[in-house]
């Protein structure tokens, strides 16, 4: 069983910064190019979903990746005409890695708190979140600490000010609904539709859409 301690570090920029400096040293050696690791689905299992609710690329939409990590997805919707990505992340040296691993992309990679961005209000087309939202919770479930309520409070309140009037947010988590949806309900914000998302042959994921009023 994971530690409390340890689910509360993934809150915290320090965590992530060592993990992804191991992970590359573990890959190669220390100028070895990051390798792409994918929270809950792969983009291919993702690729229905986003052609779903993605606005048509030749609109260029801005899509904001929200704790891009080293995920691919930003470089898979690239080559699928959505040319306008800006992916934030808190760790630096993990923005360092992917902004050298795709410099042959023109997107934009910053070292960002999710939390507390540097966008205007109502600029960004599409927020994408994989897991992002779920390092940022530990304790109960049922009654989330302070902390957590803090956190999660201010990350969603930020994307709500930074989307378009009609823009989405699609919120992927493997945590169950019924604790995900009353930190994600904002009624006089956004508009909260769900969908599963099969995973493994045992395992759902849960996609939260939110579309700004």
């Amino acid at each position: 069983m994971v530690k409390e301690e340890d689910l509360v570090a993934l809150a915290h920029p320090e965590y992530w910064n060592e993990r992804y400096i191991l992970e590359q040293k573990a890959q190669n050696g220390d100028k070895s190019v990051l390798g792409a690791y994918e929270w809950l689905s792969t983009f291919e299992t993702l690729r229905p979903l986003l052609a779903k609710y993605l606005p048509s690329s030749s609109h260029n939409p801005h899509i904001l990746h929200l704790g891009c990590g080293n995920s691919s997805l930003t470089a898979d919707l690239y080559s699928l005409g959505y040319t306008n990505q800006t992916s934030i992340d808190f760790a630096p040296f993990v923005i360092d890695a992917m902004k050298a691993k795709y410099a042959s992309l023109d997107t934009r990679w910053l070292y960002m708190d999710a939390r507390h961005t540097s966008f205007p209000d109502a600029s960004i087309d599409v927020a994408i979140d994989k897991s992002t939202l779920d390092a940022m919770m530990h304790g109960s479930q049922w009654d989330p600490p302070d902390d957590v309520r803090e956190n999660v409070g201010k990350y969603v309140d930020e994307v709500g000010r930074v989307l378009k009037p009609g823009g989405q947010f699609l919120c992927i988590t493997y945590r169950q609904p019924h604790f995900i949806k009353p930190l994600l309900r904002r009624e006089k914000l956004w508009t909260l539709d769900l969908e599963v998302l099969s995973g493994s042959a045992s395992f759902d994921y849960f996609v939260f859409v939110m579309k700004r009023l």
